[in-house]
């Protein structure tokens, strides 16, 4: 599954009925989209203290199929909003907004992000951005590490490219920013 625009919407409304924490197996499950890109984004942050317990924040702890590995992985796998995530999410779940609104408001949100920020500096000179260029340009340029670009990228691409942010062809990155 892609992170899409819609995606993105759902995982922000399942999120944000959890108590506080979300749990990136479940939403994997769910949505087939863990959580680090929200991460990534800005909207999510790992559970680094205070890691609550399975069964303080979900209701189907003695049924999990991941219960083993979160019990030896769990400050890793948990996640809370960041307070920007935040209010993102309850603004977008605000029911006087129209589909178009929500729209613009999360393309504001993702224009503003770090992420965003980077593309633009790489693309200043630039038609198209090949793929592995820009994975080489955030490995020397931000903190992400190799493992967040290749686990995470494709989603944050694919959702970019739902919002019309930019287009993907043969490889190479058209940004409409």
């Amino acid at each position: 599954m892609m992170l899409t625009k819609e995606t993105l919407l759902a995982i922000l409304t399942e999120f944000q009925s959890k108590k506080d924490v979300a749990c990136t197996y479940d939403f994997k499950e769910k949505f087939g989209v863990a959580l680090a890109p929200l991460e990534i984004l800005g909207i999510a942050k790992v559970v680094k203290n205070k890691i609550p317990s399975c069964g303080q924040h979900c209701n189907r702890y003695e049924n999990c199929q991941w219960i083993d590995l979160l019990q030896s992985r769990k400050s890793k796998s948990l996640y809370r909003f960041t307070k920007k995530g935040f209010v993102l999410a309850s603004s977008l779940q605000d029911g006087i907004l129209s589909s178009d609104e929500k729209d613009a408001l999360l393309l504001t949100f993702l224009q503003n992000n770090s992420l965003s920020q980077l593309f633009l500096s790489l693309q200043q000179d630039r038609q198209t951005i090949q793929v592995a260029v820009l994975v080489s340009y955030l490995l020397a340029n931000s903190s992400l590490s190799i493992y967040a670009i290749r686990s995470c990228l494709q989603d944050i691409l694919d959702l970019f490219q739902s919002l019309g942010m930019l287009e993907i062809k043969e490889g190479a990155i058209i940004t409409n920013f």
